[in-house]
């Protein structure tokens, strides 16, 4: 099991700036953002990785892989985690190509793990969302299907974007819905404890029940802060509640058992990455404190492995 960084929460673009100081903290590989490249990466010293590019240029992607194996560096996934079933037409369309592109580009990158979300419209209520995700995914599946990419769903509810989110799949009763709907080894999870934590849905028996369906697990922890829980209660809105009663931490510095998740993860066979998802509000005053957080993270899960 290899320890990799998500470089979508990362303080900086440029890939040298990322992979120097990810290299020297101990990582291994990364979850590489594949976001829409805002600018020319063709024009500019920076490394910058363009999806589009990549899908279209093989020797785009293939650069950059070879500049992040200059600092011991694999690239364990491409991720794009937008919105795929948004509420307006365009954007819907829009984010769904461009996670065409990420696919195409992984497939030319021999990278066969792309990290997402299903997306919710959320003014659905949970059986119309279901069913609309029911009518959207199935192409898209076998879209990554024949370019032999693999697509890992983040268990992430989307939830300070209102009470109900904008993305489906956040608990074993609606993956199991959307699995058997979508009947492909190519759909799985990318699995993240830290919000199965808050939901009080048991993170690491999950884990035994879907052994076969995670390709990639996050880690990212969450600290219960039950004073301001007792106060404002479970239904607070985080869209709305500035003081939640619950935040990301960096892991280690949360409420969850590290070395039960990772032995759990070892006894059910997983031999995939284990990817920091690094979004502790603590660090994110600057770069600086970001790299603090990285390495905090780094330290205590490192030994595990």
């Amino acid at each position: 099991m290899e320890l990799g960084l998500l470089t979508a929460t990362c303080h900086e673009s440029d890939l040298h700036a990322i992979a120097a100081r990810a290299s020297d903290i101990g990582y291994e590989t990364l979850e590489l953002a594949a976001w829409p490249a805002d600018d020319d990466v063709r024009n500019t010293d920076e490394l910058r990785f363009s999806p589009s590019r990549a899908a279209e240029e093989p020797e785009h992607g293939q650069s950059v892989l070879d500049e992040l194996a200059a600092y011991d560096l694999t690239v364990e996934s491409l991720a794009y985690y937008p919105n795929n079933l948004h509420p307006d037409p365009e954007e819907r369309q829009g984010n769904q190509a461009h996670l065409k592109d990420v696919i195409r580009a992984a497939s030319n990158m021999d990278i066969d793990l792309v990290g997402t979300f299903i997306g919710r419209d959320p003014s659905m209520p949970i059986d119309k969302a279901l069913e609309d995700a029911k009518s959207e995914w199935p192409e898209i599946v076998a879209f990554a299907e024949r370019h032999d990419v693999r697509l890992m769903i983040e268990n992430c509810p989307m939830d300070h974007y209102g009470a109900y989110g904008t993305n489906l799949f956040y608990s074993p009763a609606i993956w199991d819905e959307l699995f058997e709907a979508i009947d492909s080894d190519y759909l799985g999870l990318n699995y993240d404890p830290s919000h199965l934590y808050w939901l009080d849905i048991d993170h690491t028996e999950m884990i035994n029940r879907y052994s076969d369906r995670i390709f990639q697990a996050h880690a990212k922890d969450t600290e219960i802060r039950t004073e301001r829980r007792d106060e404002i209660g479970i239904l607070a809105d985080r869209a709305s509640t500035e003081d939640h009663w619950w935040r990301y931490r960096i892991p280690g510095l949360g409420d969850i058992d590290w070395s039960a998740y990772i032995r759990t993860l070892y006894d059910a066979g997983f031999d995939g990455a284990l990817v920091i998802e690094h979004e502790d509000p603590t660090f994110e005053t600057s770069v600086e404190r970001f790299w603090k957080g990285a390495e905090i993270g780094y330290r205590e899960l490192a030994p595990y492995l």
